[in-house]
C-alpha cells in the first residue's frame, strides 16, 4: 500500500478541502455501492453457492462500517495536523484497495462466460462500478488507482483464464479501458486540485486585502490621538490669537491660517470617518427625532456660505417625526447640502420633506446646479472619486463625502436615490420611516456664550502646547485657569484657596493613566461632585461608553472653542 501513499509534502488545507469533497460525496457513493452489492447478490442468488454470496455481501457491509467509523474518528481529530492527514490518506488508500479486491472477487467467483445473461450482467456491473468511482475517488488520485487496479485487473485475469480468442480480446479491452480510466482520473484529479488551489489562493489574497484594510483603518484610528494633539493646539492658539490682531493685513493672514487649519482638520476627520466604518466602530442609535431639529441647524450653518455664492438656501415645513440616528443623518444632510452649494453656480438649494410610501418620508436635497450625467450616478458614491477635479485640488475635498453618505445610510438602513442630468440640477432623496411625536427625545440647543460667573478651571493634559493654548483661550474669556501635566501634579499644587470649580482632563495621560483615573483622584482630593469632562483624540467607542456610564461629557479632538465653552457653561450653570 505504500506505493499509493502521498510522498510529496502535503498542503494540509488542500487535503482538508479534498476530504470535505469526499465527505459530501460519501452518503451517495456508499448508499449506491450497497444498493449495487445487494442487487448483484439478489440476481446471482439462484446461480451460485449461497455461502459465497453471503460472505461477499457481508465483507462489503463490514468495509462500509469500517469506513464510516474511520471517517467519524478523522472528523474528531485536529483538522490541520499533517500526521493525522498522512495517516488518513493511507487508510483511504487501504480501504480503496479492499473495495477494489471485493469487486474483483466477484469477477473471479461469479463471472460465468458460458451464461451470456449472467456474464453480460456482471460485466456491466463491474465496468459501471469502476467508472462510477471516477467521480468520487479520483478527488484523491492514489485512492482511485488503488480501487480500479484490483477490480479491473482481476476482471481481466478472469477473462483471460476463461480461454478462447473472444475472452482474450475482452481481457485486452479491459486493460485498455483501465489505461483510459487512469488518464481520465488523472486529468479529473488535476482539474479538482487546480480548482481548490485557485480557491485557496483567492481566499488568501482576500484575507490579505481585508487584513491590510483593517490594519490601515486601525492605524488611522490609533494615530488619531497623536495627530489630533497638534491640530488641537493649533486651533486653540489661533482662537486665542484673533482678539490680539488689529490691522487688516494681520486679519487677512489669520484668516488664511485658519482656513488652512480647518481644511487639514476636515480632511483628517473625513479619513478617520472612513477608517471608523472599516473597523466597525460607527454605531447607529435610531430614535424618534423631529426633522426640524436636524434640518434647522444645518440651514443655519450653511446659509452664510450659500449667500456668499449668491444662492438661496431654504427648507420647507419639516414638522414631521422620523426614526433615525439624528447625529449620523445630520452628517448625511451636511454632506449633501455642502456638495449642492459647491456645485451650484446660481439659483437655489432646498431641503424638502415630502410623503413617500405609507409610513415613510422622503427628505431631499434639491439644487439648480450643473447636474450629473447618468453615467456618473453610481461612480460619485465611490471613494476618492470626484467630478471636475483632475488636479486633486485639496480645496475641493478628498472625494469621500458621498462614499461616507452611502456607508452611513447603509448603516441606518435608509435608501437613497439620485435624479439628475447635466444642466438640470440634482435631487438626492433619502427615505426614512415615520416616527411617533410622543417618543421624540428633546434636542438641546448649543450656545457659544462663556459662563456668566467667575470660575476657576483646572486643565490636566500631558501636552504643554495644549495646556498653554487652553489657558490662553479660557483666560481671554474671563476664566481663571490652572494647568497640570498629571493628576498628581494638580493635587500637589491645590490649596483650599485655589480649589477648582471645574476639571477638564485629557483621556490619555502618561504612565498609562486615563482621564477617568485623574478625575477620580482629583475628586477624592477636593469634592466628589466636582464637574468634569473628558477631551480625547481616541475613537474607541468603549471610551465613549465609559464616559456615558460615569455621566461625563466626552469631546473629540480637535474641539472647537464654541463647543468647549458650551460644555463649560452647561456644567457651571446647569440651569
Amino acid at each position: 500500500m505504500g506505493m499509493f501513499a502521498a510522498k510529496a509534502p502535503m498542503n494540509p488545507e488542500l487535503v482538508r478541502r479534498k476530504a470535505r469533497m469526499l465527505s459530501g460525496l460519501r452518503p451517495a457513493l456508499w448508499t449506491t455501492n450497497m444498493f449495487v452489492v445487494l442487487t448483484t447478490a439478489a440476481v446471482l442468488w439462484p446461480l451460485f453457492p449461497a455461502q459465497q454470496l453471503i460472505l461477499w455481501t457481508l465483507l462489503h457491509i463490514a468495509l462500509a462500517l469500517a469506513r464510516l467509523l474511520d471517517w467519524r474518528r478523522f472528523e474528531r481529530q485536529p483538522p490541520h495536523d499533517p500526521v493525522v492527514l498522512e495517516r488518513w490518506l493511507q487508510r483511504l488508500v487501504s480501504f480503496a484497495v479492499i473495495g477494489g479486491v471485493l469487486w474483483g472477487l466477484a469477477a473471479v467467483w461469479f463471472l460465468d462466460i458460458r451464461s451470456t445473461a449472467t456474464f453480460t450482467f456482471l460485466a456491466i456491473v463491474l465496468i459501471w462500478v469502476a467508472t462510477a468511482s471516477l467521480s468520487g475517488l479520483a478527488v484523491y488520485f492514489p485512492s482511485f488507482i488503488a480501487f480500479i487496479t484490483p477490480l479491473l485487473g482481476m476482471l481481466a485475469f478472469s477473462l483471460l483464464e476463461a480461454g478462447g480468442a473472444q475472452s482474450v480480446g475482452m481481457s485486452a479491452g479491459t486493460v485498455a479501458y483501465y489505461v483510459m480510466l487512469l488518464m481520465f482520473g488523472r486529468n479529473y484529479a488535476r482539474t479538482i486540485e487546480a480548482s481548490i488551489v485557485t480557491d485557496l489562493e483567492n481566499a488568501r489574497l482576500l484575507a490579505l486585502a481585508e487584513r491590510a484594510n483593517r490594519e490601515k483603518s486601525t492605524f488611522l484610528a490609533a494615530v488619531s490621538h497623536d495627530v489630533r494633539q497638534p491640530l488641537y493646539s493649533l486651533g486653540l492658539f489661533l482662537a486665542a490669537l484673533k482678539p490680539q490682531l488689529t490691522t487688516p493685513r494681520q486679519l487677512e493672514l489669520f484668516q488664511q491660517a485658519a482656513t488652512a487649519e480647518l481644511a487639514i482638520e476636515e480632511m483628517f476627520d473625513t479619513l478617520l470617518e472612513i477608517s471608523r466604518f472599516d473597523t466597525g466602530t460607527v454605531i447607529a442609535v435610531p430614535v424618534h427625532a423631529r426633522l426640524a431639529d436636524i434640518i434647522a441647524p444645518i440651514v443655519g450653518e450653511f446659509r452664510a456660505l450659500a449667500e456668499a455664492r449668491g444662492l438661496q438656501l431654504s427648507a420647507n415645513d419639516a414638522d414631521a417625526v422620523v426614526i433615525t440616528d439624528p447625529v449620523l443623518f445630520g452628517r448625511v444632510l451636511r454632506n449633501l447640502v455642502s456638495n449642492a452649494i459647491k456645485y451650484t453656480d446660481r439659483g437655489s438649494v432646498e431641503i424638502r420633506c415630502d410623503p413617500a410610501t405609507p409610513g415613510s418620508l422622503a427628505v431631499s436635497v434639491v439644487d439648480s446646479g450643473r447636474g450629473i450625467a447618468e453615467s456618473e450616478h453610481e461612480k460619485i458614491f465611490s471613494e476618492y472619486y470626484q467630478l471636475d477635479n483632475p488636479e486633486r485640488d485639496r480645496n475641493k475635498g478628498l472625494g469621500l463625502g458621498l462614499a461616507i453618505v452611502r456607508r452611513t445610510l447603509a448603516l441606518l438602513d435608509h435608501g437613497i436615490t439620485l435624479t439628475s442630468a447635466p444642466g438640470a440640477g440634482s435631487c438626492f432623496s433619502v427615505v426614512l420611516p415615520q416616527g411617533d411625536p410622543e417618543l421624540v427625545a428633546r434636542v438641546d440647543d448649543a450656545t457659544e456664550t462663556a459662563p456668566s460667573r467667575q470660575a476657576r478651571i483646572l486643565v490636566i493634559d500631558d501636552e504643554r502646547g495644549i495646556r498653554t493654548g487652553m489657558a490662553t483661550l479660557l483666560e481671554d474669556r474671563g476664566l481663571e485657569v490652572v494647568t497640570a501635566a498629571s493628576a498628581a501634579e494638580a493635587i500637589a499644587n491645590l490649596t483650599p484657596a485655589v480649589l477648582p470649580d471645574l476639571l477638564i482632563c485629557d483621556y490619555r495621560l502618561r504612565e498609562n493613566l486615563s482621564g477617568f483615573d485623574a478625575i477620580d483622584a482629583v475628586r477624592a482630593a477636593t469634592r466628589g461632585d466636582l464637574p468634569a469632562f473628558i477631551i480625547t483624540g481616541d475613537t474607541d467607542p468603549q471610551i465613549r461608553e465609559q464616559a456615558r456610564q460615569r455621566g461625563l461629557y466626552l469631546l473629540g479632538k480637535p474641539v472647537r472653542p464654541a463647543q468647549l465653552l458650551h460644555v463649560i457653561t452647561r456644567l457651571l450653570e446647569p440651569s
